[in-house]
């Protein structure tokens, strides 16, 4: 894996726990799935509010912008800006969010290998 693929992945991390638990969530579970072609997100958020999901959800669920992936990922964690969020969101192919019962679990799906 290349080193800013690590990076990547670290300051993405960084930026979804730091959100939520600077928001009162003490019950996160995060897991992270790689292969040589595809990242997987998950996080799983215990009593989310109906005010975050609708925040989580509008700002992960956005576009892949391979600009920001290639010139921007860096200033993740840089500021105390909920407007990195936005940043994590454009570096994902996909997005989905799921609620069962108490629990909020959140996917999203990154493509390492743009060729496949």
């Amino acid at each position: 894996m290349r080193v800013n693929e690590s990076k990547k992945i670290g300051k993405i991390s960084d930026e979804l726990i730091t959100y939520l638990i600077h928001n009162g969530y003490d019950n996160i579970t995060y897991s992270i799935n790689k292969d040589e072609h595809n990242l997987r997100v998950t996080l799983s958020i215990e009593d989310l509010t109906q005010e975050d999901e609708a925040y989580l959800k509008d700002t992960l669920d956005s576009q892949r912008s391979y600009d920001i992936e290639e010139y921007s990922w860096e200033l993740l964690g840089e500021s105390a800006s909920n407007n990195e969020l936005a940043l994590v969101g454009m570096l994902f192919d996909s997005f989905h969010f799921e609620r069962k019962g108490s629990i909020s679990t959140i996917t999203m799906k990154r493509i390492l290998d743009r060729n496949k």
